[in-house]
């Protein structure tokens, strides 16, 4: 089979599970990231033929597109704010949301000194996005990430490795009954303490795109009667771990953010301010310590 040729089937297929300008940028990223070529590059090869073996690759990575499996997933890997991470079905896939979650964080924190560094507490750190970026971004700052998954905390070693940043990976459930006295053991308060953790009512789930069904459920979704426990638990560990003039920054369900916002008012002093997202959704708070 001829490049074009393929190309042109994989769109056919795929238009019954996505939009058609969506399923030609999946083909065309799935053709250029195992033929290793620009993604331009596909049009002015039309008449190369493909080997069995490349055929036989990109039919199998055509497949699981087709059962809905995340096109990150299938190549090992996400760019988030200017770095590739290894991902897989053990981590959720870092999202648009969440680089913006970091760049409003960056544009808060100044950029600490080798004699006063600040100190950063990444909670549910996945795939490590958030923890790399601000260690990337702040050299001399002192991070920290913790996860409850295991497999998790591998994945996010593994990209810190990768990316020649110093991370302390903390192994702990953040419902633990001892789990404030557990991260004060390495490093008893922060400057800044960060957070996308999840949100999404089941209830909504059925109405999401079905590749969500390949992600972590855990690291996605609450339960529709509890939709703010995890910003309760991280509200109080920012009560006992968060420095005076500290920051905390969250992103939240625009349904709940409110209703966050208050709950963060009545357990703790500090200033709060509500930021949109990109697409004008309420999504992040940023709240400073008094």
């Amino acid at each position: 089979m001829f490049l074009l040729e393929f190309f042109n089937y994989g769109v056919e297929q795929l238009t019954a599970l996505y939009a058609p300008s969506e399923a030609r940028a999946l083909v065309n990223i799935l053709i250029a990231s195992f033929l290793n070529l620009q993604r331009h590059e596909i049009f002015l090869l039309p008449r190369r033929k493909l080997s069995e073996n490349e055929f036989q690759q990109l039919t199998h990575a055509l497949h699981r597109l087709l059962s809905a499996e995340p096109l990150q997933y299938i190549l090992g890997q996400q760019a988030f704010y200017g770095v590739s991470l290894f991902v897989n079905s053990s981590v959720l896939i870092p999202r648009p949301e969440t680089e913006e979650l970091v760049a409003i964080a960056l544009a808060y924190v100044k950029s600490p000194s080798v004699e006063r560094p600040i100190s950063i507490l990444d909670i549910g750190t996945g795939s490590g996005c958030i923890a790399i970026v601000l260690a990337k971004s702040l050299p001399h700052a002192v991070t920290f990430a913790l996860d409850n998954n295991l497999t998790a905390l591998q994945i996010a070693a593994h990209n810190a490795q990768k990316h020649n940043v110093k991370i302390s990976f903390l192994y702990q459930d953040i419902f633990h009954a001892y789990c404030y006295e557990f991260i004060a053991k390495y490093n008893s308060e922060f400057d800044v303490i960060i957070s996308n953790p999840p949100y999404v009512p089941f209830s909504e789930k059925k109405q999401l795109h079905p590749n969500i069904y390949f992600e972590p459920s855990e690291a996605i979704f609450v339960a529709d009667d509890q939709p703010i426990t995890f910003y309760e638990r991280i509200t109080y560990l920012a009560t006992k771990l968060l420095k005076k003039n500290g920051y905390l920054f969250l992103e939240c369900h625009p349904s709940y953010i409110a209703l966050i916002a208050q709950y963060l008012m009545e357990q703790l002093r500090v200033k709060i301010k509500i930021q949109k997202d990109i697409n004008q959704k309420q999504r992040f708070i940023i709240a400073q310590k008094l």
